[in-house]
């Protein structure tokens, strides 16, 4: 609407109270599950993105910097610690200190989108390869080829956790809303 009151409500009451997420002591910097003067606790990707998807709208709307440059840190977190060779690629569901129990969809289709919105705030190749890798190994592991829906997570196989593993078929509806907009945003910038 263009209405300040809006921007007031965000800019004093949403923005601090995110803020005392933000985990700036443990490294890689992210927002974590509690408040920090509750101390440390989980750090999830999904979390972590949802937050970075809405840094990024509110730059586009704002035009202010500082959206901008927590979306990146958020993927930064995501691209560079969620993201690795378990299971074929992915984003984990949460961070952990051993090697990780899954790799969702929750977690890589919206980092997808996350990606395809800064390349187009930024227009850095980056953004988009990440957006094009994340849309491959969903495509290639967590779609369901009979109805054409995703998967819910992928264990690692035991025996080469590069590979995937057991499959958990579950199906929900922001399991495959989030791959759709993928979608849609990347053949917006592609064509493809």
């Amino acid at each position: 609407t263009g209405d300040k009151k809006y921007l007031k409500v965000l800019e004093e009451r949403i923005l601090p109270g995110l803020e005392q997420y933000w985990d700036n002591i443990r490294e890689p910097f992210c927002y974590q599950s509690y408040p920090m003067f509750n101390g440390e606790s989980d750090r999830f990707y999904d979390d972590n993105v949802w937050i970075g998807l809405d840094m990024a709208k509110w730059y586009a709307i704002s035009k202010d910097v500082r959206y901008l440059n927590q979306a990146k840190a958020v993927w930064d977190y995501l691209s560079q610690y969620g993201w690795d060779n378990t299971c074929g690629g992915g984003v984990h569901w949460k961070e952990l200190n051993e090697p990780s129990k899954s790799k969702h969809t929750c977690s890589t289709a919206p980092t997808g989108v996350l990606s395809c919105k800064l390349y187009q705030l930024t227009h850095e190749q980056k953004y988009l390869d990440k957006a094009i890798e994340c849309f491959n190994w969903l495509q290639a592991y967590m779609q369901d080829p009979s109805d054409h829906l995703y998967y819910d997570n992928v264990s690692p196989d035991p025996e080469d956790p590069t590979q995937p593993g057991r499959m958990e078929t579950n199906k929900y509806s922001y399991n495959s809303g989030q791959p759709l907009q993928l979608a849609c945003l990347l053949y917006k910038i592609t064509k493809n």
